[in-house]
């Protein structure tokens, strides 16, 4: 679990409103996984899926994939050998 208690932008306005927070959960594969994923503006690689500094800012769904980039971003994934 990410995050419990977390509220939507569009919710953030709506405090008192709102009751139930929502619950961000990421995805932990069985088998390890290679991931490379380049941000094309930036010009920059990363071997992770989540930007964990982002799960102590307000937009906790930047936590996946660093959140918004306007140009492409190229993922790969590959499955590992168990030993």
């Amino acid at each position: 679990m990410l995050t419990k208690n977390f509220m939507a932008h569009c919710f953030q306005k709506l405090t008192s409103l709102l009751q139930n927070q929502n619950t961000i959960q990421i995805f932990e594969p069985n088998k390890k996984v290679a991931v490379e994923v380049t941000y094309t503006e930036t010009n920059t690689t990363t071997n992770d899926l989540y930007a964990y500094t982002h799960s102590d800012t307000k937009d906790k769904y930047s936590v996946f994939l660093d959140g918004n980039h306007p140009m492409n971003t190229s993922i790969s994934l590959a499955c590992m050998k168990s030993n």
